[in-house]
């Protein structure tokens, strides 16, 4: 069988699995205001991170090793260096000056995020792109989950729309950029439970993601950037903002 349908046909099955995951997301955490609301919230907490491992990051690890591609987790594929040499010629990991303006930008973006969670406790006015506020933790029982959903999303979401996706699609279709557009937008549709000012939000970062995993050839580190930014936001900010309650 020609190794383009193969793909074809993983890719079917990884999106199988997104159209599962999508059926039954966050937006009914909504609901959680019943006799005991608390318990309700936490097991939907619970319930999204083995959601995010079981229809995420098994099946790309699993279909990775089908279509024989499972050392893609550390080394780039092939298939994507060319889309990595026209954005950045180089790894950023060779480029000192790349690499200083990634983490410039990424400590900006950590003191402007900090920035406005204190405008946010004195004044009492969200700042967020997005409407997060049913997801985001409201004492410290849920602020141990939210932070596991937060690592949660940012390991297995990477390795689904990051590597797995892109790499499917391209194989399928032989064009990387189809790829990765595909990915980038299943990446902000997922996040519809936000609003459409949530959608636009995380597909810019869906772009970014895809270009600091293109420009550094590390899966690691944009697992690491994903991670730290929705800690920021399901994590930092509630308690930077004063959100919590006791338990």
């Amino acid at each position: 069988m020609p190794e383009w349908l193969v793909a074809a046909l993983l890719l079917a099955a990884a999106l199988a699995c997104f159209g599962v995951f999508q059926r039954r997301d966050l937006i009914r955490i909504s609901t959680a205001d019943r006799a005991d609301p608390g318990r309700y919230r936490r097991a939907r907490y619970r319930r999204w991170v083995l959601k995010s491992w079981v229809l995420f990051a098994l099946p790309a690890m699993l279909l990775l090793a089908l279509v024989g591609r499972a050392d893609a987790v550390l080394h780039m594929p092939p298939e994507f260096l060319p889309a990595s040499q026209a954005l950045v010629g180089s790894p950023v990991a060779a480029n000192p000056d790349l690499l200083l303006a990634l983490g410039g930008g990424l400590a900006g973006g950590l003191l402007v995020s900090a920035l406005l969670a204190r405008r946010t406790r004195r004044t009492g006015k969200s700042y967020m792109l997005g409407d997060i506020g049913r997801v985001l933790p409201r004492n410290r029982g849920e602020l141990r989950l939210s932070a596991l959903m937060a690592v949660s999303a940012g390991v297995t979401e990477e390795l689904y729309f990051r590597l797995l996706l892109p790499l499917l699609a391209t194989i399928a279709t032989g064009s990387v950029g189809a790829g990765f557009l595909l990915a980038i937008a299943l990446f902000g549709y997922a996040h519809r439970y936000q609003g459409w000012s949530g959608i636009a939000a995380t597909t810019v970062m869906g772009l970014f993601f895809s270009w600091l995993y293109l420009a550094t050839h590390a899966l690691w580190l944009a697992m690491a950037v994903h991670c730290l930014t929705d800690l920021m936001s399901l994590v930092v900010r509630p308690m930077m903002t004063g959100a919590l309650r006791r338990d």
